[in-house]
């Protein structure tokens, strides 16, 4: 078995362990998502709640973003830390950001393509310019 990956929030008052396998990273391209990551899409790791190890999670806090979806981030960093579905227990939906080393995924999914930016896409097909940021 391989060995657990670690993450964390931005300021480190959330932190977990994910014991392997990881089946699924999910690619989000919903406005909803978009709006609570910044982001052009979301990367979920989907995993079991029996994987998921929280080492520390006095900062974390959840909001129902639509009628049994449930949104979880810090407190401190605003880091999106999961998302879970009551219609689903005991599955969630890791935020990918929080992991340093994440190992690649078995499998890897998108959906609401159609909900992409147009020029989406573009981010997988084409080289993006390094700007020599360091963090």
């Amino acid at each position: 078995m391989s060995e657990p990956c670690s993450g964390s929030c931005t300021c480190g008052s959330i932190r977990l362990a994910v014991t392997p396998p990881f089946p699924e990273l999910h690619i989000c391209h919903c406005s909803q998502c978009r709006q609570s990551n910044g982001s052009a899409f979301n990367l979920a790791l989907i995993v079991n709640e029996q994987q998921v190890e929280w080492t520390s999670k006095t900062s974390l806090a959840e909001f129902e973003s639509s009628p049994g979806k449930l949104r979880a981030f810090c407190c401190h960093c605003g880091a999106p830390a999961y998302s879970r579905r009551t219609d689903l227990p005991g599955v969630y939906r890791l935020r990918a950001g929080l992991f340093a080393g994440l190992p690649r995924p078995e499998r890897i999914s998108q959906g609401f393509r159609d909900s992409a930016w147009p020029w989406a896409e573009d981010i997988f097909s084409q080289t993006c310019a390094n700007t020599g940021d360091t963090k």
